[in-house]
């Protein structure tokens, strides 16, 4: 009763064949793009440059102190591990070099002491490690 059209059926297949090609590149598009803005991809990016030294800047601890009896919580600090992005920069073709740490502040609070002479005083901040990588030739 119906016979399909061989030609249009493969039109069909082609079309569908070229926007999954196209769906493919622009994935592998974005996640290039997404990786480029990873230490590990600013590492690479640095590597082809022929660039000697590399610098990241990584958030190491964060730590939010309240006065008691204000609003909010006492104290809370979260920690950050980043031995995986420092392997993933190695892994680059760097290694680490130099290793230093930054105190900066975000915030204070203080108050008169009730009974007592002087001011109590809280800072709120963040830790922040400065990695320094030298390149250096494969064996």
């Amino acid at each position: 009763m119906f016979k399909a059209d061989p030609e249009k059926e493969a039109r069909k297949a082609a079309e569908k064949e070229q926007r999954d090609a196209y769906k493919a590149a622009r994935e592998a598009e974005r996640a290039a793009e997404k990786f480029a803005k990873t230490p590990a991809g600013q590492a690479r990016a640095a590597r082809e440059r022929g660039d000697g030294l590399l610098q990241i800047v990584l958030s190491v601890a964060e730590t939010n102190q309240r006065l008691p009896g204000l609003a909010g919580v006492n104290a809370r600090t979260v920690r950050r591990d980043h031995m995986h992005v420092l392997d993933s920069i190695e892994a680059e073709g760097w290694r680490l070099e130099h290793v230093g740490y930054v105190w900066q502040p975000t915030g204070m609070q203080s108050r008169e002491r009730m009974l007592h002479s002087g001011e109590q005083t809280v800072m709120s901040g963040h830790l922040i490690g400065v990695y320094v990588f030298r390149a250096y030739a494969a064996t």
